[in-house]
């Protein structure tokens, strides 16, 4: 279920590379995996399972909105226990908004968003290698994203936003 729900945001921003950069932080290298990638990984492990099957096609199907800059994509690389804020990203009022973080090695990434009076709207602070939240703004405004490594060691991350 998580390769699914990963693959689907995925499809949901069909990301391009940003020129948006962290503010101090280190540019990586390389590209997120791809959503078709991970729905023929998941394909792959939910042979046999008939609902598991229908839930891919369902994604295959899909069709998305994106948000005011549309769906982009960053890579950095964070060191253990540093964090990367990004500039503020415009939202529509009244769209969904999404922002999904993910490094490929095991490590503890959270994730945080903030309004533009420094409120905090949301976070994701589990202890994952995955960070995710969408949300559906009442008004069009400006939302700072935080990214913070947890983990034991420096890991590369892709940060995406709808």
């Amino acid at each position: 279920m998580l390769i699914l729900s990963a693959a689907r945001l995925r499809k949901a921003l069909a990301p391009v590379r940003s020129d948006r950069a962290a503010i101090g932080g280190a540019a990586g290298e390389g590209e997120p995996m791809g959503w078709e990638e991970m729905l023929a990984t998941a394909r792959a492990l939910a042979a046999g399972d008939e609902a598991l099957l229908g839930l891919i096609d369902d994604i295959l199907a899909e069709k998305f909105k994106g948000v005011a800059s549309g769906p982009v994509y960053n890579i950095g690389s964070l060191k253990n226990g540093g964090g990367d804020t990004y500039p503020p990203i415009e939202t529509r009022g009244g769209e969904y908004a999404e922002v999904y973080v993910e490094a490929r090695a095991a490590t503890n990434l959270n994730l945080t968003v903030h309004d533009d009076q420094g409120l905090l709207v949301c976070s994701d602070t589990d202890i994952s290698h995955i960070a995710h939240y969408g949300w559906i703004p009442t008004e069009a405004g400006s939302f700072t994203v935080k990214v913070e490594n947890r983990g034991p060691a420096s890991a590369a991350y892709a940060l995406m936003t709808n």
